[in-house]
């Protein structure tokens, strides 16, 4: 079922939660998620632009993260029932906690395996700043997040069976990281 909904900031969003077959022929709940934001589009811009699959990582993280707002959107926007509501989000968290699982588990082969390196990216932003395009404190933010990331993604227990929570602080960093100003 897909469900068009308005966020907080007035910006229209799509979400999509769907069932696959999976391999086993049991039924996989997943989600698509779209949201039409300015931090989503630096984030979708800077992936695309720069081809760099750490930031890629870091934004998908950013992202799953978020299914949670996704189902707050959802169900501000359409009645359902209480039956309904503790499954879905149920589902959501589910989802929300493979996909960052995921995500984290190939984070970390990167930045162990130091395949997980910010230098080319930030000396693009470099010339940027040179050119008068980009705030030197964005840099300088920029700058600061990418070995704090690495070191997060390096922390990351791919065998624990704990909820992954991500603080407000590591979010503010991927954000500083692309050089968004989080509302966070």
């Amino acid at each position: 079922c897909t469900f068009d909904v308005e966020t907080k900031n007035d910006l229209p969003s799509t979400v999509q939660l769907f069932y696959e077959e999976s391999k086993d022929n049991e039924p996989l709940a997943n989600i698509h998620f779209q949201a039409i934001g300015s931090g989503f589009l630096t984030f979708v811009n800077a992936c695309q632009e720069h081809d760099d699959n750490s930031l890629k990582l870091f934004a998908s993280l950013l992202i799953s993260l978020s299914y949670s707002s996704a189902y707050a959107d959802l169900s501000e926007t359409v009645y359902i029932n209480e039956n309904n509501e503790s499954y879905l989000k149920a589902q959501f968290e589910k989802l929300s906690q493979r996909d960052m699982k995921k995500y984290l588990g190939e984070m970390k082969r990167l930045a162990d395996g130091g395949e997980m390196n910010f230098d080319g990216y930030l000396d693009k932003m470099s010339h940027l700043v040179n050119e008068g395009t980009l705030d030197p404190d964005i840099l300088s933010k920029m700058r600061d997040a990418a070995p704090q990331l690495i070191s997060f993604a390096k922390s990351f227990d791919p065998t624990s069976k704990e909820e992954i929570k991500i603080l407000t602080d590591t979010s503010k960093l991927i954000y500083d990281l692309f050089g968004v100003k989080s509302e966070k």
